[in-house]
């Protein structure tokens, strides 16, 4: 009983909080704020692709469209070895400093990026250290904000 309390208490002080303490966006209502409690209009694009392959995105007719279904493609084409550097050098270069610039100047403030939970099942899988690598050195300098989005496929 003590414990359901105390869990109460903690979600009641947490509810009391100003949300306008918070330094990363939030909302208000229906009105998005960054971190200072200005309003926020995302101009935002999509990273698809990057971490969860999709059919239509590699122009399969009739193929493979699941990120399973892709996988097992690239690997019966280029066997286990090539398959894992396939992958590698495509995750590592499927967006640049350069593209991430290209965005900027178009006015783009934000990118989704969807996750495959396979990246982060373990703690030495590569989804963290793949997201730091695209968020530290190349979005955090452009000003554009990185928010993730799982994917069950």
């Amino acid at each position: 009983m003590f414990k359901l309390r105390l869990l109460r208490l903690t979600f009641l002080f947490l509810a009391l909080v100003p949300q306008a303490s918070a330094q990363f966006a939030h909302t208000d209502h229906k009105q998005i704020l960054d971190g200072g409690g200005k309003p926020l209009l995302l101009r935002a694009t999509n990273l698809g692709n990057w971490l969860v392959p999709e059919g239509y995105m590699w122009l399969f007719e009739g193929g493979p469209q699941s990120p399973a279904e892709i996988r097992l493609l690239v690997s019966e084409l280029l066997g286990p070895e090539g398959s894992a550097a396939f992958w590698q050098k495509y995750r590592e270069n499927y967006v640049t400093h350069e593209d991430v610039a290209l965005l900027h100047r178009a006015g783009f403030n934000a990118i989704r990026v969807p996750l495959h939970y396979g990246f982060f099942e373990s703690d030495d899988a590569d989804g963290f250290k793949l997201l730091d690598q695209l968020i530290v050195p190349i979005c955090a300098p452009a000003h554009i904000g990185t928010y993730v989005q799982w994917s069950v496929m």
